[in-house]
């Protein structure tokens, strides 16, 4: 607003919550900042985990074979696009 000045706002009454409940907001809404910032890297964590996870089945065929041990590591080969126990 062109004609909107210091003038005109000192006229204008703003209610706020007294100091301590200012305060007591400010320490809720920080800890759900600290909660989202956690969250955040938690997902980058777990996305990291389920890329290597990933890799090391379906890339480097080391998925778990009948007996729980690494597929390749383990004598499995990849013949024709099969595999063998």
């Amino acid at each position: 607003m062109p004609s909107l000045n210091t003038k005109l706002l000192s006229n204008v009454e703003v209610i706020h919550p007294p100091l301590p409940e200012q305060r007591a907001i400010a320490s809720i809404l920080g800890s759900l900042d600290d909660k989202i910032e956690l969250n955040r890297q938690m997902n980058a964590t777990l996305e990291a985990i389920g890329q290597a996870i990933f890799k090391h089945w379906f890339v480097d065929f080391e998925f778990p074979n009948r007996d729980g041990k690494p597929y390749r590591s383990s004598g499995g080969e990849m013949i024709s696009g099969s595999f063998r126990l």
